[in-house]
């Protein structure tokens, strides 16, 4: 268990699962744009189906692991992560929607269950992100609805236009766009105190199938010192998903719930 949340702490967080994995997307093609132009980006409802394939780098305080990720994104519906280790050890799989989560210890042959909250995703992965936020944010969009987000007019560097929503009672959330092509190049956490509980970067857009998603995703959560770099090696959109991504327990193998 202690390799597998060390990759996930890591990777995901992000979680990860968790582990790993997981930005405003748009599917107009690149254009320069004056700030005063510059919006949050809507959600992109023609993204339905989203296929992953990334090389992972985690870091949980000095400890350090890689490995491989596949993700499935069924629409916001639910989605399916495969994490291996060095030599495509299997570390352990994922099934979540939005009202239920499992993930297999493939390292410690145990299974983890149960609501997919922030909290619980946490303790069984060490990923402190909500299925919804997970699905959101690998899709290079913000978690929260781009027309909550004001913006900051306190913010003067050059690199982009911020906004900001202040509508969630625990914490702010900041979004950096670019103002060249408008994507989602940065988002943040804070708590009411400033303290920042997450900080994702997204670099390297480019165009696949029409729209525009990051090649790299570096998720960093300083308040569980943990970081997890995605480096993204093959998109595949809005492929169809012919079964289920649910997959079949192992037998006689003790299932914790967590509530």
């Amino acid at each position: 268990m202690k390799y597998i949340k060390t990759l996930f702490k890591t990777v995901f967080i992000t979680p990860t699962v968790f582990l790993i994995l997981f930005s405003a997307c748009t599917t107009s093609p690149i254009q320069k744009k004056s700030n005063s132009f510059v919006q949050p980006a809507k959600w992109n409802d023609e993204l339905i189906t989203l296929n992953i394939s990334a090389n992972l780098a985690s870091k949980y305080h000095d400890e350090t692991n890689s490995g491989s990720c596949k993700f499935i994104l069924n629409g916001k519906d639910s989605l399916s992560l495969i994490i291996k280790g060095p030599f495509e050890i299997p570390i352990g799989k994922l099934y979540a929607d939005p009202k239920y989560f499992v993930y297999y210890d493939a390292f410690n042959n145990q299974i983890l269950e149960g609501k997919p909250t922030a909290k619980n995703l946490k303790r069984a992965t060490m990923v402190p992100l909500s299925f919804d936020e997970f699905i959101r944010l690998l899709r290079c969009e913000t978690p929260s609805e781009p027309d909550d987000f004001t913006r900051d007019e306190t913010y003067k560097n050059n690199d982009g236009l911020l906004y900001k929503n202040t509508s969630n009672k625990d914490y702010i959330e900041y979004a950096l766009y670019s103002s060249e092509n408008n994507n989602l190049i940065r988002y943040q956490r804070k708590l009411m105190t400033g303290q920042l509980i997450l900080d994702l970067v997204y670099k390297d857009y480019e165009t696949f199938d029409g729209f525009q998603l990051a090649k790299y995703m570096i998720f960093n959560f300083p308040e569980i010192d943990t970081k997890v770099d995605l480096q993204i090696n093959k998109y595949e959109i809005n492929k169809d998903i012919n079964k289920t991504l649910r997959f079949n327990l192992p037998e006689g193998i003790k299932v914790y719930r967590i509530e």
